[in-house]
């Protein structure tokens, strides 16, 4: 498959824009490589890693290949002319945001929405996608519709309020391993039932990398309980 080809099937970003940020940073300390491959971003989980590849070769800032893209360098040394070199980044990536008949100062959520939906993004993926659209937007001091709900980030539980009732077609945390769906605590010897209750309850709201710790974690459990 060519690159051409390849470039044309990457749907629009959805990891998290912090996550992003967190990488250039690293990047403008650290250096540009050669080549970016899952050795430089080691630390990140292998979901997050696909999902920062996918996000740097859709904005066409490196290649299929991992080689790094002038734009990338550009970006990571930009300092006053950042806004102005991530507005660039973004209309060419996002051309069915910017063409002659679109205008983000008037749009509407919905239209928006439409608009990455036609890409190919559904459901959460689709809300991540324009989450992360919104975010770097405003980095690059592009005008949004009043009509377009601002991205909100998830605030954080405070140990003293309650815990909101799971709602019935939210997914327990055990459907992530086998699918069953039983207690945590199901299909495990009782010797390890205390340290299971004891195990956090997955939350689809928590980060990536996050989400992926927990089922390592859990699928280590598993494992060792079978010993």
């Amino acid at each position: 498959m060519s690159e051409a080809n390849e470039a044309k099937q990457l749907k629009p970003p959805y990891l998290s824009y912090k996550t992003f940020l967190n990488f250039l940073e690293r990047l403008k300390v650290q250096g540009v490589p050669m080549r970016i491959d899952r050795s430089v971003v080691g630390s990140f989980s292998g979901a997050i890693q696909r999902q920062l590849f996918s996000a740097l070769q859709y904005l066409g800032l490196m290649s299929e290949g991992g080689i790094p893209a002038e734009n990338l360098k550009k970006l990571i040394n930009a300092d006053k002319e950042k806004p102005a070199v991530l507005k660039e980044i973004i209309t060419s990536a996002y051309p069915f945001l910017f063409g002659e008949k679109d205008n983000l100062g008037i749009m509407t959520s919905k239209m928006l929405q439409e608009k990455f939906e036609d890409t190919g993004t559904t459901g959460e993926t689709s809300r991540k996608s324009i989450k992360f659209f919104l975010m770097v937007a405003k980095d690059a001091g592009i005008e949004l519709s009043q009509y377009i709900s601002k991205p909100k980030d998830r605030a954080p539980r405070s140990n003293s309020s309650p815990k909101p009732k799971k709602q019935k077609d939210e997914p327990h945390s055990a459907e992530f391993i086998d699918g069953n769906n039983p207690p945590p605590a199901q299909g495990f010897p009782d010797r390890w039932k205390l340290l299971l209750e004891k195990f956090p309850i997955f939350d689809p709201a928590w980060p990536d990398d996050i989400k992926s710790k927990w089922l390592d974690g859990f699928n280590w459990l598993k494992e060792e309980s079978k010993k």
